[in-house]
């Protein structure tokens, strides 16, 4: 898709926030702002966005735009910028080290797959749950050191496995699993919320949490400032992208859907509407 990049985070009168869903793209630049030295027309990038990834063009601030990663095609490099980042600022804001075990709770595939395989990017021990036998073996193909159904007693599963507890939880679920996460910790651990499939109400044991010295925050990657979001970007591209290109992480893989019609959105001035009937949609 075109993307317009502006230092300043507008573009004229659009702003980066949008209430068009669509938080990453990939595509070719359209138009860049006056103070914007990087980019170029023409020159193909994958963006971070506040919103509007759905929209016909996309407008993000110069920092939150960068190369795809080498050996990616492009339409595929739009399904990668915003799990990577996710999943980049969690684990070193945590600092996960080499020998820490790090599970998961019902990870979707593409955040998934991928905190596996950079959790053992970092020497990690990682233990993953997933709900059937293939999801399982794919899992452990990608470098789960224990894959664990979550149709049984997974937590008495990890309890086994990680005897002294673990050390990070990058928890998508919410309250459903805020009690056995809790439980799960070894002491000095850390979970992570990012998600909230599992309600947004819990109950929480403080005595065992204050019993662990465990650490409990959350993290939302679309509500974090400009500055932050461009740091994490560069990360990304000097300590991520070099692990992809090197197929130390593999993407999972992608379906490609063609969305029939046009999209009907406000374009920057200047711009000459483009006229596709076809536009790809990859199915995350």
């Amino acid at each position: 898709m075109p993307i317009c990049c502006s230092g300043r985070g507008t573009i004229g009168r659009f702003a980066v926030s949008s209430p068009l869903i669509g938080l990453e793209v990939s595509g070719t630049i359209a138009a860049a702002g006056a103070d914007v030295t990087n980019w170029a027309v023409e020159d193909t990038c994958v963006a971070l966005l506040a919103g509007g990834g759905y929209a016909e063009y996309a407008v993000a601030p110069a920092g939150q735009v960068v190369p795809p990663p080498l050996g990616v095609e492009l339409v595929a490099a739009a399904a990668v910028i915003e799990v990577a980042a996710t999943v980049y600022s969690n684990v070193e804001m945590i600092g996960l080290a080499d020998g820490e075990t790090f599970p998961g709770a019902r990870w979707r595939r593409r955040i998934g797959s991928f905190a596996i395989q950079y959790a053992k990017s970092v020497g990690a021990i990682v233990i993953a749950t997933a709900g059937s036998d293939d999801k399982l073996d794919y899992c452990r193909s990608i470098g789960a050191d224990h894959a664990i159904s979550y149709r049984g007693d997974w937590p008495a599963a990890v309890r086994e496995v990680a005897g002294d507890g673990v050390h990070m939880i990058l928890d998508n679920m919410g309250a459903k699993y805020l009690t056995d996460h809790v439980q799960l910790l070894a002491v000095d651990g850390s979970l992570v919320i990012i998600g909230l499939q599992g309600g947004r109400s819990g109950t929480l044991d403080l005595a065992t949490l204050m019993g662990k010295r465990g650490l409990i925050t959350s993290n939302s990657l679309r509500a974090r400032t400009i500055d932050e979001k461009a740091a994490i970007c560069r990360g990304l591209v000097q300590h991520v992208w070099p692990l992809i290109a090197d197929d130390t992480i593999k993407q999972p893989p992608l379906t490609v859907l063609p969305a029939r019609g046009r999209c009907r959105s406000p374009r920057p001035p200047g711009i000459r509407r483009q006229h596709r009937q076809d536009h790809p949609l990859v199915a995350r």
